[in-house]
């Protein structure tokens, strides 16, 4: 098992930054508060094969402004701080395409006021949209988001944008019978809190529609399930497709497996990264369940594959891993898309957290995408991510209760001496277990480049 882990983690730093899995779909969501834009937004969070770049709030069911205020609380439920959202369209929406990288596509889950300001700025912006993915039903003029604001869909259908306009149809998709039931089997953050809406929804979203039937929640599902839905072009040029759910027996089950997907990132060698204990040593065995219920998959693989990088079960080494994953988790990112600046200098046991740092990151010396920071030595680092910096460091308790735990091993035991190693050994894996990641960070946004 050891080898196998070892080769893993080798072919993990030799790869090439271009080899790293991307999703097929970086988008901006543009979204009016329903409940099915929750369940829409929840469901992109969830895939790896979308990557959110920015949410946008338009007047439909919820004002801007109400819309905006729920989807951030949503977000920073999930440690996604800084997905940026906000009301300014004609703001955040170019800003956002001006700093991605890859084809952006727009998921207009309401009425296209936001697109008919996009549309209105300068040329430059609009030309940068792939796509506008348009929850509407194109044979339905009395639909809510035409009906609730005509001229911008008139203005947004006028132009050039290529467009699906994507519904069930005629066919109502009821998520009565199935969807309850199957969202209490699921055990991912995202599903989660779906189940919490359900069971303490806002008085707005009481009795709605859109509780009990698919809504905007189709579009994602088109996106990654194509094949169940039928898919027309309207009008003379082919710039506009009308997109209708066909398989309606399969979408509930679809939805709940999305939902699901989030899981792990994507390996390079395994199918999926080993999590029976029989695998492990008596020690982590014993806790390895506990550990991917209490912190799931991703944060399980990489601390696995850091600690055989370490050569030993190492506590800063581990908080390293949990504070690379932190920062991409509060971006919403992928492996090797931060660049890092650690001051936890080249001195153990300090320095150890860069271990964690590179595997939790794909932020590799090979890659030139982590260097150290000058000044004092101190437990934490900065995360660059296009044009904003954010700074993680490790709790001032946590730090004392460290150097109290390791001040004892070292006093009862002498560094050289095995029991210490034995008695570290110990104490990483109480820290690993007991510790979120979510807890014990101070973070703080500091001014980006």
């Amino acid at each position: 098992m050891r080898s196998i882990l070892v080769f893993l983690f080798t072919l993990l730093f030799l790869q090439p930054a271009a080899s790293h899995y991307k999703a097929r779909y970086h988008v901006i969501v543009d979204a009016d508060g329903g409940i099915d834009d929750f369940r829409a937004i929840c469901m992109m969070l969830a895939s790896p094969e979308i990557e959110i770049i920015a949410i946008t709030a338009v007047d439909g069911f919820l004002s801007p402004d109400e819309t905006a205020r729920r989807i951030s609380e949503f977000l920073a439920g999930f440690g996604h701080e800084g997905i940026p959202v906000g009301i300014d369209a004609g703001q955040l929406m170019p800003e956002a395409l001006e700093l991605e990288e890859m084809p952006v596509d727009i998921i207009a889950l309401g009425p296209l006021t936001n697109l008919a300001v996009l549309l209105g700025r300068e040329a430059g912006s609009s030309s940068l949209v792939r796509k506008v993915y348009w929850h509407n039903d194109a044979a339905d003029k009395k639909d809510f988001n035409y009906s609730h604001d005509p001229r911008s869909a008139r203005t947004v259908l006028k132009s050039t944008l290529d467009m699906d306009r994507v519904s069930t149809g005629e066919i109502l998709i009821s998520l009565e019978d199935h969807f309850p039931a199957g969202l209490d089997s699921l055990t991912t953050r995202y599903a989660a809190a779906i189940r919490d809406l359900y069971i303490k929804p806002p008085p707005v979203m009481k009795g709605h529609p859109a509780m009990t039937t698919m809504g905007a929640d189709c579009v994602p599902l088109y996106l990654l399930n194509d094949e169940h839905f039928q898919v027309e072009v309207t009008g003379a040029a082919p710039l506009h497709q009308k997109v209708t759910a066909t398989n309606v027996a399969g979408m509930v089950p679809r939805l709940l497996e999305v939902l699901d997907s989030d899981r792990e990132d994507k390996s390079i060698i395994f199918s999926s990264f080993p999590t029976d204990p029989g695998m492990f040593e008596e020690d982590v065995a014993t806790i390895a369940r506990e550990i991917i219920e209490r912190h799931g998959l991703k944060e399980w693989k990489i601390v696995v594959l850091t600690n055989e990088f370490h050569e030993h079960l190492g506590i800063y080494s581990i908080l390293g891993a949990k504070m690379g994953l932190r920062a991409r988790e509060y971006f919403n990112v992928g492996i090797d898309e931060l660049k890092i600046e650690s001051f936890a200098g080249s001195q153990p046991p300090v320095s150890c957290m860069n271990d964690g740092l590179q595997v939790s990151t794909g932020g590799t010396l090979g890659h030139g995408t982590i260097t150290l920071g000058e000044g004092e030595v101190f437990p934490k680092a900065r995360f660059a991510f296009k044009n904003r910096i954010i700074e993680l460091n490790i709790r001032e308790d946590i730090r004392q209760q460290i150097k109290k735990d390791v001040g004892y091993g070292v006093k009862t035991y002498g560094l050289d001496a095995t029991e210490y190693w034995d008695y570290i050994r110990e104490l990483a894996l109480g820290y690993w277990l007991r510790l979120s990641r979510f807890e014990i960070f101070n973070i703080t946004e500091v001014s980006g480049t």
